[in-house]
Formats: structure tokens, sequence, C-alpha cells
């Protein structure tokens, strides 16, 4: 977070899958110029903890719980690699769930989506003086991953979309599947969602859609195929140059 990436029999493009999407999701923790590219699972860089001043707002989670913050910008884009481009800062919470805004930050997200272990992500318009955030538990995916022989996808990798088809920024070592093919996707908001997986690979795909409860754990098995539909929708939530340069060379028609 490999060996061949493809998103149609056409495609055979060398390289890693999975240090395309480190470079990706790297983009998404940090923003693309907050950070150089990281390895699958590296903690995004984040602001130090900010010495309160009159003049900074204030943000409280309930209950009161260590964790971070992402200020994002208001984008049309609708992939990781625009997730990116929108971070504009990651501020950590204390360990009473409170984080300075300074107005210089804050001015400049439209909002700011609270991470927490163990609860759902949750955001909040910007810009407010203070805002008060009750977290809920999280709503959690456990999904087995199987290639069509039966055998286990190790180091598949998972995005997932929001209602509107917007990716979630997720935990990056949360996406990816162990050496037996398991897959457990925390931090998710209840409501429908999309799952989509690629295999270490890039030669298997799937896609589910789920409506999830509040802090409902949903089991699922998957069987990973040379599915064309699959991969393009990977890949456009995916974005960026290298994805934009593997869905061009599919045949005229097939996008």
């Amino acid at each position: 977070m490999g060996s061949v990436v493809a998103v149609s029999p056409t495609v055979s493009s060398p390289g890693s899958l999975r240090w395309v999407l480190a470079l990706l999701l790297s983009c998404a923790a940090c923003g693309r110029g907050g950070a150089p590219p990281a390895v699958p699972g590296a903690r995004p860089r984040t602001a130090a903890p900010a010495s309160p001043s009159p003049a900074d707002g204030a943000l409280q989670v309930l209950p009161a719980v260590a964790g971070e913050v992402f200020l994002l910008a208001e984008t049309p884009s609708r992939d990781v690699w625009g997730l990116g481009g929108a971070v504009r800062a990651v501020v950590p919470l204390d360990r009473d769930g409170r984080c300075a805004l300074p107005p210089s930050l804050a001015a400049r997200a439209a909002r700011a989506v609270v991470s927490v272990p163990g609860y759902a992500l949750a955001s909040v318009p910007l810009p407010c003086p203070t805002a008060r955030v009750r977290l809920v538990p999280e709503s959690r995916l456990e999904c087995v991953l199987r290639d069509p022989d039966g055998r286990p996808e190790e180091d598949a990798y998972a995005l997932v979309l929001d209602g509107e088809g917007r990716p979630l920024p997720l935990p990056a070592l949360a996406l990816a599947s162990d050496a037996e093919g398991r897959l457990s996707v925390p931090r998710l908001p209840a409501g429908r969602l999309t799952l989509l997986v690629a295999s270490a690979d890039g030669q298997r795909h799937a896609q589910r859609g789920v409506a999830l409860a509040e802090g409902e754990r949903r089991a699922l098995d998957l069987v990973l195929l040379p599915d064309p539909q699959a991969a393009r929708a990977f890949w456009r939530a995916a974005g960026g140059p290298a994805a934009e340069a593997l869905l061009a060379e599919e045949p005229e028609g097939v996008r």
C-alpha cells in the first residue's frame, strides 16, 4: 500500500499498485504540497498543538478523546487525489478532545472532519467561532477477500465512498487486507456507502454498495474478479495522473 496495474485487458503498466495508492493516500492525509510520499500506513504530518489565543476558535468533541481534525477546503472533486488537494491542515485533538482553530487556518477551510479511533467520522462546517461535536459509535465493514480460486487476496486495497460518491479520509493501514484476505474498515458513518477493492497486482476488483446503521458491523465475503466496470470505478475514485493515464488507455466506447 503487486506488480502490474491494469484497468482493462488492454492496459498493462509496470509499477506497484501499493506505491501508487500510498502516494494518493499520503496526499489525502497531508495535502499534496504538505509532505513527501509515504509508505502505506505512515501517519500524516500534523500541526503542532496550538496554544489558544483570545482570537482563536475552538472545537470540542464529546466524549473527550484524542484524535485528529482534517481542515478541508471546498472542492468539487470526487476522488482521493482531489481530497489530498483539499486538505489545508491536520490539527491534533488533545486528550480532553479539544483543539484550537486559529482564524488563519479556519478561514482557508470549508469544513472540519473529526477522525477518532472507535467513532464514526464527523464533519463540521467552517468557519465557526466554536463548535461542539458529539461523536457516535463507528460502523465497520469486516471483509474476507478471495480470488476466483478461493485463495486469500493479500494486500488488496480498499476505498470507501460516501453517499455523494466522495472518498472518506480513513486510516491507510485499515484499508489493506492481511495475509488471510481479511479487511476491517473502521470509523465509518451510518448511511449508504460504496466499497471499492483492487487486488495487489491490479488485475481483479470488486464493488459493493452497503447501507449501514449506526454502530453496525457488517460482514462481507467478496470475490475479486477481472471486472472492467469495478476497475474503472476504483481508479476513478483514486484519481490523479496515474489513474488518468490508465483510464485514458481504455478502448473508445468502454469508458
